[in-house]
């Protein structure tokens, strides 16, 4: 993945926008924490028990939030801010 295919992928969006903005590093560690504290708000909902059509929605909505939480965990494990305000890619790893 190069810098120019990060960029592109986030221009479409407003947390694309923040998330290349000079503070993207803080806004990807808040959007994984709020995507953690919904799933667990469903959760403890799924815990307390639902009724069947209320289970399954709560279910998928739990796989979804999962989800959504590991691509911007590896979103923000791919990139850096770096000057200037845009998102590039971090060094890449041994072997990738």
């Amino acid at each position: 993945m190069t810098e120019n295919d990060i960029a592109e992928a986030f221009d479409f969006t407003d947390l694309g926008e923040q998330l290349r903005g000079p503070n993207g590093a803080d806004i990807a560690a808040a959007t994984i924490a709020r995507l953690g504290q919904l799933k667990d708000g469903v959760a403890g909902k799924l815990a307390g028990g639902l009724p069947p059509g209320e289970y399954e929605r709560h279910t998928a909505l739990s796989e979804a939030l999962a989800a959504a939480q590991a691509v911007m965990v590896r979103i923000s494990s791919l990139i850096t801010v770096i000057p200037g305000g845009t998102l590039g890619a971090a060094p890449a790893k041994k072997g990738e």
